[in-house]
């Protein structure tokens, strides 16, 4: 048994090694408006619901796993050391929630309006995208506003047929969607990159609520994360 345990807890090291160490960790913040993209609920689990209600204030703040860890017998969990992630707000910015991302972009939310969007060659134009051809993306509607046809804001789209500051969209990297109509209003490229960790609540001393956090223009917040893997 104790052979058996050894060699399961080898396979956690090696997992950890090849998935979390010395990658980005991202951490997003949630925005906390109601509608569209609104604050998370207990029903939103998938990587898709979480990055379409990433607020489109902040940057993503970054951190690396530069160890392992060990596993901690009297918990039966496989801890790994904090990993210390800085936010810096360039505008006032308020939030209840964060998430990390395993991996990704460190972009937050580009806008889009209507006329980045040629119906003709199915291509979207934005400067300094920071897309490469196959990456995982979002195209998400703020509130009241319709996003190009057929698109879904609940949808992981792929990055294709890349330029410097130009991009297209394909739902299976093979071909670019063909989008009929411009939208209305604004819509934003997410960048959805990455494995979902975490989400996480600041919540009153009790546990019975949760806490806005407000960060003015300038301020920075550090977060220190621990990440636990439990045995199977």
């Amino acid at each position: 048994m104790a052979v058996q345990q050894s060699v399961h807890l080898n396979q956690y090291e090696v997992f950890l090694r090849q998935i979390y160490l010395n990658v980005p960790i991202r951490l997003c913040v949630v925005d906390p408006a109601g509608g569209v993209p609104g604050l998370l609920s207990a029903t939103d689990s998938t990587k898709a619901q979480v990055i379409a209600k990433e607020s489109v204030l902040i940057e993503r703040g970054t951190g690396t796993l530069t160890s392992v860890g060990a596993y901690n017998p009297l918990i039966f969990k496989w801890e790994t050391p904090d990993v210390t992630i800085t936010m810096t707000a360039t505008t006032s910015v308020e939030f209840y929630q964060l998430f990390t991302l395993v991996g990704g972009s460190a972009n937050k939310p580009r806008s889009l309006t209507p006329s980045a969007i040629n119906t003709s060659t199915n291509v979207i134009t934005l400067a300094s995208h920071g897309l490469s051809n196959g990456d995982s993306i979002m195209i998400v509607p703020e509130a009241g506003a319709t996003l190009p046809s057929p698109l879904s804001g609940t949808a992981i789209y792929q990055a294709f047929g890349i330029t410097s500051g130009t991009f297209q969209i394909s739902a299976d990297g093979l071909t670019a969607v063909d989008l009929s109509t411009t939208g209305t209003g604004i819509f934003y490229l997410k960048y959805a990159n990455g494995m979902l960790a975490t989400i996480l609540e600041q919540r009153s001393s009790d546990g019975s609520s949760p806490v806005l956090i407000s960060l003015p223009a300038g301020q920075s917040k550090e977060y220190k994360l621990k990440l636990r893997f439990s045995q199977a």
